[in-house]
C-alpha cells in the first residue's frame, strides 16, 4: 500500500513539476519587454490592455480590469499612464454618468493593431510547431483543460 502511495505521489508531483514549470515561463513572458517596434518602453500587461480596448472601445475600467483579472486600482493606475502617454483617451458614459469609457487614440490603434497581428503571427507559430508533436484534437484538449484549471482557480481565489 505505501508503494502505491509513493507512485501516486510520484505521478502527481510530476504532473503538478510540468504545470509550475509552464506557470514560470508564462510569468516571465508577461514580465518580458513587449515587441512593438512603435511602443518598446510599455509592457506587456500595457499592449495587451490597449489590443482589449480596441476589442472593445469603450470598456469600462471594471470590465477592463475583470478581463485582465486586475484590481480597479491597478487598471486606473496603467490606464492613467497610458492616457498621460497619449495611447487612449476616457470619456465620461453618456449612459451611467461617473463612469469612465476607455478608447485608443490614433497612436494606442497604431500599436495595438501592431501587437494584434504580432500576436497571431507567434500564435500560429507556436501551432504549428505544437503540431510537430501533438495533434489538432490534443492541443483543443489541452486549451478545454486549461480553461477548465482557470475557472477553478479563479473560484478559488474569490
Amino acid at each position: 500500500m505505501e508503494t502505491d502511495r509513493k507512485d501516486l505521489f510520484r505521478q502527481l508531483y510530476s504532473r503538478a513539476k510540468i504545470l509550475y514549470n509552464f506557470t514560470n515561463l508564462m510569468n516571465m513572458h508577461a514580465k518580458h519587454t513587449n515587441c512593438s517596434t512603435l511602443a518598446p518602453e510599455l509592457s506587456m500587461t500595457e499592449v495587451h490592455m490597449l489590443v482589449d480596448i480596441m476589442e472593445n472601445p469603450g470598456i469600462i475600467v471594471t470590465e477592463l480590469g475583470r478581463m485582465n483579472k486586475k484590481t480597479r486600482g491597478a487598471i486606473s493606475q496603467m490606464t492613467s499612464k497610458l492616457e498621460r502617454d497619449e495611447y487612449l483617451i476616457k470619456r465620461t458614459s453618456d449612459k451611467h454618468g461617473k463612469m469612465l469609457e476607455l478608447y485608443l487614440t490614433e497612436k494606442g490603434e497604431r500599436i495595438a493593431d501592431e501587437h494584434a497581428r504580432y500576436d497571431v503571427k507567434a500564435l500560429t507559430a507556436t501551432l504549428n510547431k505544437l503540431l510537430d508533436y501533438c495533434s489538432m484534437e490534443e492541443i483543443d484538449s489541452f486549451y478545454k483543460v486549461l480553461g477548465c484549471y482557470n475557472e477553478i482557480l479563479q473560484e478559488e481565489m474569490s
